[in-house]
């Protein structure tokens, strides 16, 4: 069978995402940390950045990359190294990728980078296509959880492109 454009890069970048979180991986499962909690550190991380974007530029872009960092490559990883990755943990991380997508387009809309209203409706309707995307995606699949959230590389990396 032959694989799809699209299966063919999410491979390679999942490669790269394992190689790069590999070396925190082992010391990362010793301390007992979840991978939900990698989750939500990486919201706390987004939080922070909203909050220095106005004072300390160099600051808020440090929480950002940290946030990138923990919600894009940590949290999955860890999930898949402890065996632990279930349809309620990709359902959080999910929420968190939003929430932190969504914190992002509030900082930058407070310092006029991003006008408000588009801001505001790009938002909207980045969680109604998500909302619609896991309903379309899942009927008829078998989760172990309330729902089998879609998540994936292309289908954040096409939201974030569009806008």
């Amino acid at each position: 069978m032959k694989k799809t454009l699209e299966v063919k890069y999410t491979e390679k970048f999942e490669q790269l995402r394992s190689k790069v979180a590999a070396p925190f991986l082992k010391l990362i499962a010793k301390t007992h940390i979840t991978p939900n909690s990698i989750s939500y550190a990486g919201v706390v991380c987004m939080v922070l950045f909203v909050w220095f974007i106005k004072s300390d530029q160099w600051v808020a872009f440090a929480f950002l990359l940290i946030s990138a960092f923990l919600d894009g490559i940590l949290d999955g990883a860890l999930a898949r190294h402890l065996k632990t990755n279930s349809d309620k943990g990709k359902f959080i991380d999910q929420i968190c990728d939003i929430t932190v997508f969504m914190l992002f387009i509030a900082g930058t809309t407070s310092i006029y980078l991003i006008k408000p209203v588009p801001a505001i409706l790009f938002m909207h309707f980045m969680v109604l296509s998500k909302f619609f995307a896991v309903i379309k995606k899942n009927l008829g699949k078998k989760t172990d959880w309330i729902i089998r959230p879609f998540v994936g590389f292309f289908a954040n990396l096409l939201l974030y492109l569009t806008y």
